[in-house]
């Protein structure tokens, strides 16, 4: 499992301590707890390695799982288009070796004209250094191949006129030539709960055989928090699935805290 917490106040304190008892996790956020990444692993792997980028736009693993070795890297994009392309360059030095799965807010835009708020993408230095690791990882995007999309690795698009303008945001990436080529492994990508920028990128790994029975949601946190209507709905109805009661949530941020949220 990946999964991006960056969410305001301290909520993504909030969140990393109920995962702590399942979860294992590499996590940078600011003092204030306001904004960073967090990378959330199931606690019965064994972490090989580990790492973090200074200035707090990625956090990585590498985990001895059931069927071999993978690395892990959540990835919060600089809205800076100079930044992100030393970030795209210093992805590619951190994953030269073995798979990965990459997810994450990429925070890039195509166009100027794009009116989300993302920061263009450079076509100089950027667009090169996301290339070369896209062709060095040969990744391919879960959410886009489960949904038979096809085009380049910008995997949202908004029409705008008589074109269509893409973006790469909250996406999953993983490396397509060494996932097992299908052997073993399938990604999904559940698109309900990974659409806003301040909540979960979930996505989980699964044998073939159990793909086709089920998708499998992790979420551990209480829909409410959800600032986006569409994307409650979806978290609301996972998590009662799941069991859980809304006011659980609320009941342990009062017990950790001592205060209840606004």
């Amino acid at each position: 499992m990946i999964q991006e917490l960056r969410c305001k106040e301290r909520d993504t304190l909030f969140c990393l301590r109920q995962l702590a008892e399942q979860w294992t996790f590499a996590v940078d956020y600011t003092e204030e707890g306001k904004a960073g990444a967090a990378l959330i692993i199931r606690k019965n792997w064994e972490i090989l390695a580990e790492g973090r980028r200074g200035d707090r736009t990625a956090v990585w693993m590498k985990a001895r799982i059931e069927i071999g070795e993978i690395g892990f890297a959540l990835v919060h994009g600089p809205r800076d288009r100079d930044n992100r392309a030393r970030l795209w360059k210093w992805l590619a030095e951190i994953c030269a070796e073995g798979t990965w799965i990459l997810g994450g807010d990429w925070n890039s835009v195509e166009s100027w004209e794009d009116n989300v708020g993302e920061s263009p993408v450079q076509w100089g230095t950027e667009q090169r250094r996301w290339n070369e690791l896209a062709g060095q990882l040969d990744l391919a995007d879960g959410w886009t191949e489960a949904n038979s999309r096809s085009g380049p690795l910008f995997t949202r698009q908004r029409q705008v006129g008589d074109r269509f303008d893409q973006a790469r945001l909250d996406r999953v990436y993983y490396g397509r030539s060494h996932l097992w080529t299908g052997k073993y492994i399938h990604v999904t990508h559940d698109d309900k709960i990974s659409l806003s920028d301040h909540h979960p990128v979930a996505f989980s790994i699964q044998k073939p055989r159990d793909t086709q029975r089920r998708r499998t949601t992790y979420f551990k946190t209480d829909p409410r928090l959800i600032k986006k209507p569409e994307i409650a709905e979806g978290v609301l109805e996972e998590w009662n699935r799941a069991g859980h009661q809304v006011e659980d949530a609320r009941h342990q941020w009062e017990l950790k805290w001592g205060a209840t949220r606004d």
